[in-house]
């Protein structure tokens, strides 16, 4: 029942119940061959060659090299080797360093990068993207269905952040709305042929990617980086929920239609697309862009009437249409938005008058009217908007005079003057205009 004392001259035919204190006389090194049982106990040395039957505990440590097959159980740490034949029948505790030559048989814990759609083949998910934004926007989609076609196949296709439409998941369904509004944006307007940041492809490098926004300048990356979120493209600024909220490529030789998809982007506070090529006449589904604080379309070709629907943009600030071909009256909705610091419809084909209206915007702190067809007389209640600074009218066949309300306010008023250009016809009272000019009415 207990070791013997000393070294016995030849092997016993089966283990002893403890291990001796002093190993066998005959063997100064591990046996050649394993013994027909494990030890109860693990020995000092390992064998030279493995035992018959797996060891009752597994080992503290990993292997130096991969076994042959595979332990009954997971090892406490990672081996630093894949196994060679076949997988752990449960997995381990911990990652491995490298990957296994074979799969394990239960998933990982976590996705592995990139991410693919786990629910839906390539066809279903085409259909769920084509479903989805047909349904995601509250706008009337009547642009051209090449444009339409380029900025699918682009974002199904050819983008490789390769969005998915899954059930449950918002934030893709959000981001593939407006990241598919902004590819379409690009296509739309000639892309291909901007000035700054066009696709990779078209342009190789060569024109800049740097945006001067308000007193600063930032990188961006170009269109169509699939790499990219959509926020970081070249003139696009989304707030902390990676929302687009602005929109500014202001001389960038963009030319055609604005998609009206681009007006259902909920949280756009900003359009800036001035000293364009931009064609056709102003979507009335820029009613849709309830944030829009600026709208700056100026120097364009645009043609026909100012959309009503403007007026439903209750938080708009600054109004910039001037140096188009903008015809009509101006439209008394208008004036009904009471945020409008800047008023700015000079160098159009504008006629009618100006209405009492105006003197419903108590924040307006510039008007510009000039080289228009406008008609009648400036109404009085401009003399009493208190914020206003400054006011043109130059080259309209108006009949009346600049009134005197709006002269000398600061000797007056507790009001700061105006800053007036008009005609000199208009300019009757003496030091009321700040410089008057006999310039011809434009034909309209």
């Amino acid at each position: 029942g207990s070791p013997s004392s000393s070294p016995t001259a030849s092997p016993s035919m089966g283990p002893s119940a403890q291990p001796s204190s002093t190993p066998s006389a005959s063997s100064s090194s591990p046996s050649l061959s394993p013994s027909a049982m494990p030890s109860l106990k693990p020995s000092s040395l390992p064998s030279q060659n493995p035992s018959l039957s797996h060891s009752l505990r597994p080992s503290f440590s990993p292997t130096r090299a991969p076994t042959h097959s595979p332990s009954l159980a997971p090892s406490v740490k990672p081996s630093p080797l894949p196994s060679t034949a076949k997988p752990s029948r449960s997995p381990s505790k911990k990652p491995s360093q490298l990957p296994t030559v074979t799969p394990s048989m239960s998933p990982s814990s976590l996705p592995t990068s990139p991410k693919m759609c786990s629910e839906l083949t390539s066809e279903e998910r085409e259909i769920r993207i084509k479903d989805l934004l047909s349904m995601n926007t509250p706008v009337s989609v009547t642009d051209g269905d090449m444009y339409h076609d380029s900025a699918f196949q682009w974002i199904v296709h050819e983008d490789s952040a390769q969005l998915c439409p899954e059930v449950n998941n918002e934030d893709d369904e959000v981001s593939l709305n407006q990241r598919y509004t902004l590819a379409l944006l690009y296509f739309a307007l000639d892309g291909d042929s901007w000035n700054n940041c066009k696709r990779e492809e078209v342009d190789g490098g060569t024109s800049s990617c740097q945006t001067q926004q308000r007193n600063f300048v930032r990188s961006s990356v170009r269109w169509l980086d699939g790499s990219k979120s959509e926020c970081d493209w070249y003139g696009v600024t989304c707030n902390t929920f990676d929302m687009v909220e602005e929109v500014i490529l202001d001389r960038n030789n963009m030319s055609g239609q604005v998609p009206n998809r681009l007006f259902g982007l909920p949280n756009l506070t900003e359009i800036n697309f001035n000293e364009n090529n931009l064609t056709g006449q102003i979507s009335t589904e820029i009613g849709h862009a309830r944030q829009l604080q600026n709208l700056y379309l100026g120097n364009n070709l645009y043609t026909g009437p100012i959309p009503s629907e403007i007026g439903l943009l209750s938080d708009l600030r600054r109004l910039d249409l001037d140096k188009n071909q903008l015809s009509g009256t101006i439209p008394d909705e208008i004036y009904s938005i009471n945020s409008l610091t800047h008023l700015d419809l000079d160098n159009n084909r504008l006629s009618g008058s100006i209405s009492t209206l105006i003197g419903e915007l108590e924040n307006l702190f510039i008007v510009q009217f000039d080289f228009n067809g406008l008609t009648g007389s400036i109404p009085s209640v401009v003399g009493s908007l208190p914020r206003l600074e400054y006011f043109t009218a130059v080259a309209n066949p108006f009949t009346g005079v600049i009134p005197e309300s709006m002269c000398g306010r600061a000797q007056n008023s507790d009001l700061g003057d105006i800053t007036i250009y008009a005609n000199c016809n208009m300019c009757t009272i003496e030091g009321c205009c700040k410089k008057c000019f006999n310039t011809h009415t434009p034909t309209l």
